[in-house]
């Protein structure tokens, strides 16, 4: 029988270990053979993968952001097609949700009660944090749940294909919020 290797110097833990979501990038390009090695791992998740992966950089990526743009400042969100989190939310995920929120906010100086701060932070979200590609994950209304677990594992595979290149990433739920942008994105930047 084999030993199983569970020490924090293995590859796969050490990249769990440090990947965290990143909130702020540098400037830099990526390159196209990059991102399509980081896609092709995505798509060697043990699974069925359901999702549809847009990817956009610029100039898509500025113009989708320039777009949303006024309906954020408005906030004017759509409709969730589906919901985010249980309601009413258990109290463990609440507190899950509430402790790296407050250390975020924390860690940028915003105040608890700042909710101008909170909001102008939440708003970067919706500029993909300024970022030089930026992918958005869909997947089509009559999928069934166990499609969504598939897709999860499938995110994971795209973040820590990232960071095992050096690159850092950041899921972002919000643009659910704005799902019928997300439905005009164009077919040529669906992987």
């Amino acid at each position: 029988m084999t030993k199983l290797m569970t020490s924090i110097d293995h590859p796969l833990f050490s990249l769990l270990e440090s990947r965290h979501s990143c909130r702020k990038y540098l400037d830099e390009r990526i390159p196209r053979a990059t991102m399509e090695e980081i896609l092709t791992a995505t798509r060697k998740a043990p699974i069925c993968n359901p999702g549809i992966f847009f990817v956009l950089s610029d100039p898509a990526l500025q113009a989708f952001c320039d777009e949303l743009a006024p309906h954020v400042a408005a906030e004017r969100p759509e409709q969730n097609e589906y919901g985010y989190l249980p309601k009413p939310m258990p109290p463990f995920l609440k507190d899950r949700q509430r402790a790296p929120g407050y250390a975020l906010y924390n860690s940028l100086g915003i105040a608890r009660r700042d909710i101008a701060g909170r909001r102008a932070q939440f708003a970067s979200n919706y500029r993909f944090f300024d970022v030089p590609v930026g992918i958005i994950v869909s997947i089509r209304r009559d999928m069934g749940a166990g499609c969504y677990m598939d897709l999860g594992m499938s995110i994971l595979a795209l973040m820590l294909a990232a960071k095992s290149l050096d690159y850092a990433s950041c899921g972002i739920g919000a643009f659910a919020n704005y799902g019928r942008f997300v439905h005009r994105l164009p077919e040529a930047s669906r992987r």
